[in-house]
């Protein structure tokens, strides 16, 4: 129960407190824990094959009787400000490690996910560039270093933290043009038509309320310009799917307890998991205005890049 109560605790920003109670010689766990109910049947139905530390205090304990009757999911499926609070929290306190843990467990595919990017935009030199949810801005530099000092980089993201450590990677490479600003995805603080293309790595399974992000997008694009989203995907086709539940349920989460945050690694693959469908993404591009979309896997699936174009 000590094991439940920690890792909630750390995990849920709801929770409120956990006590035992005997009865003859059971032993119950009655749980005032906002969303608790829901999160144990997520874990049951969803991840089974956890990693032995998580299970252990969650599916093997017998929480089943909650006091605070008002469910909520999990973290990683809600659509809210407690997520939204959560994400900005949880790339703080990742931030140091944050560039460390990417490549090693991407085994250093992401910057070639991000070059691959780069090279799908075909952009003019002096073209004009909003990369959103930008964290440590390696997606922002791939493009300055593209674009070179003719073409401008608006690197934007709501994490402070993780927007320091982009810049100053951006000060060393002598990348001066490019931008660095904190901002809302949802709210983008530009007036209407100002930017040739605009990209987003791996941040929009984090947002609330994505057809808004992308109504904004398609607002600041000028006529014709560009949107590439890059995003992180279960493959679909065994047995591809399979090594990939494996790496993501088993071994990602011990690394990230390890060398970082517990809990931010285990949100990143049940993210993934809640993740809308390749077509999903697709349709909310075109309801928002975008034309020609399409998307294409990388690596066998594990990630995805949807472009779309503004008409």
């Amino acid at each position: 129960m000590f094991v439940l109560h920690k890792w909630l605790g750390q995990f849920c920003p709801s929770i409120a407190r956990a006590r035992l109670s005997k009865h003859s010689t059971d032993t119950t766990v009655r749980a005032t824990v906002s969303g608790l109910d829901a999160f144990v049947d997520a874990a049951n139905n969803e991840v089974g094959s956890l990693p032995y530390s998580v299970r252990s205090g969650i599916i093997s304990s017998t929480v089943k009787t909650c006091t605070n009757r008002q469910m909520e999911p999990p973290i990683w499926a809600r659509q809210d400000s407690a997520r939204r609070r959560y994400v900005r929290e949880m790339f703080s306190r990742v931030a140091p490690r944050y560039d460390l843990l990417n490549s090693l467990l991407s085994f250093q595919l992401h910057h070639y996910w991000r070059r691959r990017v780069v090279r799908m935009l075909r952009l003019a030199p002096d073209a004009r560039v909003l990369d959103l949810c930008t964290g440590t801005g390696d997606l922002a530099i791939a493009l300055a270093r593209h674009l070179g000092p003719a073409g401008e980089v608006v690197a934007l993201d709501f994490c402070e933290p993780m927007l320091r450590i982009g810049r100053a990677k951006a000060q060393r490479r002598g990348l001066n043009h490019t931008i660095w600003l904190q901002a809302d995805a949802l709210q983008l603080p530009f007036t209407d038509a100002q930017f040739d293309a605009a990209t987003m790595a791996f941040g929009l399974r984090n947002l609330i309320d994505k057809p808004a992000a992308l109504h904004e997008i398609y607002r600041v694009l000028k006529s014709g310009g560009k949107l590439a989203i890059l995003e992180l995907t279960r493959p679909q086709r065994a047995p591809v799917t399979w090594l990939y539940d494996l790496y993501a349920l088993h071994i990602l989460p011990r690394v990230g307890k390890r060398l970082s945050q517990a809990d931010a690694y285990l949100y990143l693959p049940m993210s993934i998991r809640h993740y809308e469908d390749r077509a999903t993404i697709a349709e909310y591009m075109k309801e928002a205005g975008f034309a020609n979309v399409y998307y294409r896997d990388l690596t066998f699936g594990v990630v995805c890049v949807h472009m779309g174009v503004k008409q």
